[in-house]
């Protein structure tokens, strides 16, 4: 059966998505428009989303959200405080200040961020089970979806090509990928999934990563930068200081089953010292990666190493 691709423009990304199923154009117009959905719904950028209601709202009252927004933002809330917010869905008004990504991004001052690092806290969240609502206690405050959403969009869609008879596609979503089994046209039947050099900001590629049926989630520094001076800072966020994160990693590769827990692992190691996340990833059964070094180091976890097929001229460690 032959492979049918679709591509377009969303969240900022370069969507792609292959299948292999006789129906894949009525499949794909389908999954456009979820994605479509859940951008109009879930976004920090469009101001009548769903999302935007709760921010507009911070302060004042409670807002009802529909059942898959709330169980999403419960389940941040949740590992928010399991992590002591190193991975915090509340840290939008910083991310707000910064605006890393876009025209207006800018260098704030100390004051600043110390008056918006008041507004960050997830235990000022207040979540109702029966009102199916999700209260900010404190004016000012703002949700950001941005560090979760993506690997949430990636596992329903591949929920979706299930449940429509799909045994084979990739789906990317920029830097999170999920693929549905074997690979077709490949000899071994594994996907190869680029991951580029988070050192160069050429989209230069640093290495193939061959899975079957898992997903891969990418964090780096060149993602989203701002330039000032000689200096940039990147798009990820230390929740204690305000500040972009200041580590000897440059990016780091989480290969899971469910992209979601890319996701959020990738976020939660990213601060760490690299031979610390190393470890991690080692202990942690649901998760394998790969870390790059402002050095240029290529540190890999056990699981990966015979996985992992390297481009460019680094030293792989493990």
């Amino acid at each position: 059966m032959a492979e049918f691709l679709h591509g377009f423009p969303l969240m900022g990304n370069d969507i792609e998505l292959s299948i292999d199923h006789p129906d894949a154009t009525q499949i794909f117009q389908e999954a456009e428009a979820l994605l479509r959905d859940y951008e109009r719904r879930y976004s920090a950028n469009f101001e009548n989303s769903e999302l935007m209601t709760i921010n507009a709202a911070a302060g004042r009252s409670p807002v009802t959200v529909s059942n898959d927004l709330y169980d999403l933002i419960k389940n941040g809330v949740s590992i928010a405080l399991a992590t002591n917010g190193v991975f915090n869905i509340a840290v939008g008004a910083i991310t707000k200040l910064w605006h890393i990504g876009f025209s207006d991004a800018q260098l704030p001052d100390k004051a600043q961020i110390q008056e918006k690092l008041a507004l960050i806290h997830p235990q000022d969240i207040e979540l109702n089970d029966e009102q199916r609502s999700v209260f900010l206690k404190k004016t000012g405050m703002e949700l950001d979806l941005g560090a979760i959403a993506k690997g949430y969009f990636a596992d329903r869609l591949k929920q979706f090509f299930t449940e429509k008879g799909v045994h084979s596609g990739l789906i990317s979503l920029g830097t999170t990928t999920v693929t549905i089994g074997q690979a077709n046209d490949s000899l071994d039947g594994f996907w190869a999934v680029e991951i580029p050099n988070p050192l160069r900001y050429d989209g230069q590629v640093l290495a193939h990563l061959k899975i079957s049926d898992q997903s891969v989630v990418i964090s780096s520094i060149n993602e989203r930068k701002l330039k000032v001076g000689d200096k940039y800072y990147h798009h990820i966020f230390d929740t204690r200081t305000g500040y972009p994160v200041d580590s000897r990693i440059a990016g780091i590769v989480i290969v899971s089953e469910q992209a979601l827990d890319g996701e959020i692992w990738s976020t939660v190691l990213f601060g760490l010292p690299a031979e610390k996340a190393l470890r991690w990833m080692n202990q942690e059964e649901s998760i394998e990666g790969m870390i790059v070094t402002k050095e240029g180091q290529v540190i890999v976890s056990e699981g990966l190493q015979d996985k992992l097929i390297l481009c460019q001229d680094f030293e792989m460690l493990g």
